[in-house]
């Protein structure tokens, strides 16, 4: 590519961005907020198959405490964030946008209420109508981001949305999974929240000699998928193997547990710890670790609730200080891997250095990210 042709998509995408900006300020200025900071990086994204995009994340204060509601953050506030996300988004591609090259969220923060207004409005809840997946077999044909996937870490299943959209297993879990089962040696109990298609059990099945795994996962149709897949790997029934098919939040924890994993999309998170975190930790006990997918690098917003980390974010009447992880565990570690953010939490610091030294991954801090 001439200098000339990249000089051009660089004042190109400035203009993009500018515009950008313009249109989230006017969308939001109509529902009270405020724009007050906005963090943008070009990184690779598995929304684009691993093309160089811009992700942006606008930070809005809004004066309103009431405007996503209270109560459970699953039912009540998220429903709310994704509704407001989505008609900001539809405001951009009215506005000729061209969506596709850009990656985009926003953090909603509370400034201090307006007592004045006492403003009750809420939010409208997004009518979340299951779109439909496909389990698909990775092969030749497959995506080469699956399909590199298969041959370092022996993955099988992908998920597909009836959009087209590829909703996991993600990499970046795998290496950091592979990562741990280096560092630890043996993991005799291994919790999969959120499973999906079952790499990350199929993975410990394969390599980390367990003696129980518990499988959780909520979607009827990945029942029996997961109950066959697994089942063939663990056709001599060495390991026994726990089915758990309810909501993340209802899940059984049992008293000893060496490796946790949280799969389930961002807006269960903080419904899970605030329910069951007490739980975890115990099982975890000293020596235990507990792995999150954690954030797109579009998707701030849960990042800063799992980390408490962002006042404005802590400020919200939904909050709760059992979202913040190192109110539990002496050492959480959070990065950017391969697309997506990764939290490690345990309370031995010693063995969280032992796996991030043993990631076969460039990993960017999580701080480091948003300069």
């Amino acid at each position: 590519m001439s200098t000339k042709i990249k000089k051009n998509e660089s004042r190109r995408a400035t203009s993009d961005l500018i515009k950008l900006k313009k249109i989230t300020e006017n969308f939001f200025a109509g529902l009270g907020g405020k724009l007050m900071d906005t963090k943008c990086v070009k990184t690779p994204t598995y929304a684009s198959h691993n093309l160089k995009i811009y992700c942006v994340n606008y930070y809005i204060a809004f004066s309103n405490a009431n405007l996503f509601g209270k109560g459970s953050f699953a039912e009540e506030i998220y429903p709310r964030y994704r509704k407001m996300r989505s008609d900001w988004r539809q405001e951009l591609k009215k506005s000729g946008v061209e969506m596709t090259n850009f990656a985009l969220g926003f953090v909603p923060l509370l400034a201090s209420e307006d007592k004045t207004r006492a403003n009750n409005f809420k939010y409208k809840k997004e009518l979340i109508k299951p779109l439909g997946t496909e389990i698909i077999k990775i092969n030749n044909n497959s995506p080469v981001y699956y399909q590199e996937m298969a041959k370092r870490f022996k993955v099988k299943f992908a998920l597909k949305e009836a959009n087209g959209f590829f909703i996991g297993p993600e990499r970046g879990m795998m290496y950091v999974l592979e990562a741990i089962n280096s560092a630890r040696h043996k993991i005799n109990c291994f919790i999969d929240i959120g499973a999906g298609t079952g790499e990350l059990s199929a993975y410990v099945l394969r390599n980390c000699h367990p003696q129980k795994v518990i499988v959780n996962e909520i979607s009827p149709k990945l029942k029996p998928h997961l109950k066959n897949y697994l089942g063939e790997i663990n056709k001599n029934n060495s390991v026994k193997i726990t089915f758990d098919f309810k909501s993340c939040e209802e899940i059984s924890i049992p008293i000893k547990t060496d490796l946790i994993s949280v799969g389930v999309f961002y807006g269960f998170q903080p419904s899970l710890l605030r329910n069951k975190i007490s739980e975890i930790t115990k099982s975890l006990g000293r020596d235990g670790v507990l792995l999150i997918q954690s954030a797109m690098p579009e998707t701030l917003f849960s990042q800063h609730i799992l980390l408490g980390d962002l006042n404005g974010v802590n400020n919200w009447p939904w909050y709760s200080k059992k979202f913040i992880l190192t109110n539990y565990f002496s050492r959480v570690e959070s990065f950017f891997i391969d697309n997506q953010f990764i939290i490690l939490a345990s309370q031995s610091s010693d063995l969280i250095n032992k796996i991030m030294k043993k990631i076969d991954k460039k990993t960017i801090p999580y701080n480091n990210f948003l300069i």
